[in-house]
């Protein structure tokens, strides 16, 4: 039997209000010990804000990330996959996208 990404999933997924602040989801990816949080735009997930996007579009541009809402910053192309998914179809999409982390979407 495949496994699924379910299975290897972080299990509650930090998703934060477009409009919170870059510094605050800093701070929520240090505290929760992640490298990435969605963004959600009325209830929808909209966007993914990485580790990486703090450091290229914020500090390295000299922004304030408390005066960011973190939708400015955010990479707006989620690349999502079912829970059922197996492992290998995974990692085939983030072959594909070129990506480090995917949603695991329901």
């Amino acid at each position: 039997m495949a496994v699924t990404v379910a299975s290897l999933m972080t299990p509650e997924p930090v998703v934060v209000d477009a409009e919170t602040d870059v510094l605050r989801c800093a701070r929520l990816m240090r505290n929760r010990e992640i490298g990435s949080v969605g963004v959600a735009l009325d209830g929808r997930l909209s966007g993914v804000l990485t580790d990486r996007d703090i450091v290229t579009r914020a500090v390295a541009r000299d922004r304030d990330p408390r005066s960011i809402p973190v939708s400015e910053i955010a990479t707006p192309d989620v690349i999502t996959v079912p829970g059922d998914a197996t492992v290998e179809e995974a990692e085939e999409r983030m072959s594909k996208h070129a990506v480090r982390r995917l949603f695991v979407v329901d």
